[in-house]
């Protein structure tokens, strides 16, 4: 089961820990910002798809996957230990990545029909 799932919210100042599934997942949406959030000890940390103007910043630990996403920014993460990679991007476009610590995962970026990417 998921802790956050969202259709529509800017998901702020939130610890999120012990999930069997993903911490935050965001379902087709616009101009959402996930900011400020603790993820620990998660299958996944954030999961997306077909969301579009995503700003996702300082958020711990699990890690990130972008599908269908467009227009986005991973920006300003701490992503450690993560059993995959730390972030995934599935037929994205237009990514940006700034200032992020990737530590002790499995792989640092992985992606498939991805591009446009800032890095």
């Amino acid at each position: 089961m998921d802790f956050i799932r969202s259709s529509s919210c800017s998901i702020s100042g939130n610890l999120i820990q012990n999930c069997a599934d993903k911490a935050i997942a965001l379902f087709t949406l616009t101009g959402v910002t996930v900011e400020n959030n603790t993820l620990m000890d998660c299958k996944w940390g954030l999961w997306n798809d077909d969301a579009t103007s995503l700003a996702i910043r300082d958020m711990n630990q699990d890690g990130i996957e972008l599908s269908n996403a467009a227009s986005s920014s991973i920006i300003g993460n701490s992503i450690h230990n993560c059993g995959d990679p730390a972030i995934s991007l599935f037929d994205s476009a237009d990514v940006t990545f700034e200032d992020n610590t990737l530590v002790n995962s499995k792989w640092g970026m992985w992606g498939i029909n991805a591009n446009s990417l800032a890095i």
